[in-house]
């Protein structure tokens, strides 16, 4: 047997069957206990924290021992395969569970937003008959430093709106059902306290304008955010209205898109995110030697 087939046999086969189990295992896991059960765990705990967790586990006590059958010069080149085969896993995973989310989300159509209620739990929403109320808005802003020399500024703008049935209602402090928008900008971190507050102004204006430019009527289709990790957000925008039951407030983020388009190119995501962490494993391996039979 040839050294590529040695190698392709005890390391790159088992990445391929490691990487197929934790896809299909975890996607089960993610369909049964948090699309079918809608166990109240928060999103992104599901979708990105537990993915990493597990594939660390995997790589560490099953592709680890494999890697050190390759022969290395350096004692951190081991380390840097388990990260890059770790990645290799990890990235379609997290793919996978995103378009699982989407495409198996159930769809409920509704004749307006107080049937939500009445009808079984549904990540998505088609409601025929409502009104929007923009005059009753309430926002929430937030600013973080991030980059390694905290050179970049980021920019979070929540805002919240009540969806009811007629033009006529008048929603109240303890209303229910509100949409949910999210803005977001991105900047150099002036390191100046008045040229911040001028940066974040300027940020603040043009979301404002953003937000009344956009027709709130013609949205396709709501996506509940039970579980967004943004939800705290929201709730602090709702605050800002003086709304005094929080706890029970159903936050719905319209859509524009069909919602067929809901995926978006996920499924295509997936695929290359395999192929090409298979390749660039393949690629490591080939390169690498075996240890020498003692």
């Amino acid at each position: 047997m040839t050294d590529l087939r040695k190698k392709m046999h005890l390391v790159f086969w088992p990445l391929v069957r490691f990487t197929f189990l934790i896809v299909i295992g975890y996607s089960f896991v993610h369909f049964f206990l948090f699309i079918e059960g809608n166990l109240p765990l928060r999103e992104d705990m599901y979708l990105i924290f537990l993915p990493i967790v597990v594939t660390a586990i995997g790589v560490y006590f099953f592709l680890r021992p494999k890697l050190k059958q390759l022969q290395f010069k350096r004692d951190n080149t081991l380390g840097f395969y388990c990260t890059v085969f770790a990645i290799a896993v990890l990235v379609p995973t997290i793919v996978a569970q995103n378009y699982l989310s989407k495409a198996l989300g159930k769809q409920t159509v509704v004749e307006d937003v107080y049937q939500i209620e009445q009808t079984p739990f549904s990540k998505y929403y088609t409601v025929n008959r409502f009104h929007i109320d923009t005059k009753k808005v309430g926002w929430h802003t937030k600013t973080r430093i991030s980059g390694k020399t905290s050179s970049e500024l980021y920019f979070d703008a929540y805002v919240v709106f009540p969806i009811v049935k007629r033009f006529t209602e008048e929603p109240s402090e303890t209303h229910v059902y509100w949409l949910g928008m999210k803005y977001q900008r991105y900047g150099m971190n002036p390191k100046d306290s008045r040229q911040e507050k001028w940066m974040t102004q300027r940020f603040m204006r043009e979301i404002q304008n953003e937000f009344n430019l956009i027709d709130f009527r013609s949205f396709t289709f709501l996506e509940r955010l039970d579980h967004s990790r943004d939800r705290g957000d929201y709730i602090s925008a709702l605050h800002q209205v003086g709304h005094s039951k929080t706890s029970k407030a159903l936050i719905l983020h319209p859509h524009f898109e069909p919602y067929e388009q809901r995926t978006a190119h996920l499924l295509l995501w997936f695929f290359l995110s395999l192929g090409g962490g298979f390749v660039v494993c393949f690629t490591l391996v080939y390169f690498a030697k075996l240890k020498q039979e003692k």
